[in-house]
C-alpha cells in the first residue's frame, strides 16, 4: 500500500524522507514540480506520515534531532495541487483523484487531503462524490476536518468539503492541542468539529515535523 498526498509538494531530497517519494507516480497540477514544496505543508505532512530521522551530523558536528512518523518507510506519492499560490480549486484535487485511479490506485492505498473549503450542499459536488466512489473500491481517506479560522471561526465539518464525506474506510479527523503548563485538553483554535463527520481528534498544535529546503524541521 502507498500514501497519496494531495497538497503542495514533497521534498524529496529532505534527509529524512529519502527514497520513499515515488516520483514516476508522482505529479504537479500547478506550477513547479511534485517535488517542489514551495509552502512546506506538503512536506510537514510526508513527515508526520512516513519520516525516518536520519540524524546526520551538520555544521559543528551538531546532530539534529531528526523527525519519525507514524508509518516509518511508508511509501509516499506526491500529488501537487498548490502552486506558489496559497488557494487551489477542486476541479485539481479531482484530477489527482482521477490520477490515482489511472495509475493503480488499490486496495489498502491511503489518500491524504489536509485541506478544503466551505460549500454548500457538500454532498451534490463531483469531489464528494468522487471520494465515495473510490472509497468503495477499498482506498482509505484520511481528511481533515478543516481550518475554520479561513471563515473567521470553526464551524461544523458537515459545511466542508471534503471533510464533510462520510462512509466506510473515510476518516475525518478534527486538531486538538496540549497544554502541559495547566494540563488541559482543549480543541484547536483553527480546528472545525462535529460529529458526524468527524471521527477523530488528535494532536494538531506545535507540532514537530519536516520542512522542505535543506532538510530543515519546523513546529506546525
Amino acid at each position: 500500500a502507498r500514501v497519496w498526498v494531495i497538497d503542495s509538494g514533497i521534498d524529496q531530497n529532505h534527509q529524512d524522507l529519502i527514497g520513499m517519494v515515488n516520483k514516476w507516480l508522482s505529479r504537479s497540477f500547478v506550477d513547479g514540480s511534485p517535488g517542489n514544496d514551495f509552502w512546506g505543508h506538503g512536506t510537514a505532512v510526508a513527515g508526520l506520515i512516513s519520516a525516518i530521522p536520519a540524524n546526520r551530523n551538520v555544521e559543528n558536528n551538531q546532530e539534529l534531532i531528526g523527525m519519525t512518523g507514524v508509518s516509518p518507510g511508508a511509501e509516499l506519492v506526491s500529488l501537487k495541487v498548490f502552486g506558489e499560490s496559497s488557494e487551489s480549486s477542486f476541479s485539481k484535487v479531482l484530477k489527482a483523484l482521477e490520477h490515482i485511479v489511472k495509475k493503480g490506485g488499490s486496495k489498502g492505498d491511503i489518500v491524504n487531503l489536509s485541506l478544503g473549503s466551505k460549500v454548500k450542499n457538500c454532498q451534490n459536488h463531483g469531489l464528494f462524490k468522487a471520494i465515495e466512489t473510490m472509497a468503495r473500491s477499498g482506498i482509505f481517506f484520511s481528511i481533515a476536518a478543516g481550518n475554520g479560522f479561513d471563515q473567521t471561526a470553526p464551524i461544523n465539518a458537515s459545511e466542508m468539503l471534503p471533510a464533510s464525506v462520510e462512509g466506510e474506510g473515510i476518516f475525518t479527523s478534527a486538531a486538538f492541542a496540549l497544554d502541559y503548563a495547566n494540563n488541559s485538553v482543549t480543541f484547536s483554535y483553527f480546528s472545525n468539529y462535529g460529529i458526524p463527520p468527524v471521527d477523530w481528534a488528535l494532536p494538531g498544535s506545535y507540532i514537530f515535523t519536516t520542512y522542505p529546503e535543506n532538510s530543515e524541521y519546523a513546529v506546525m
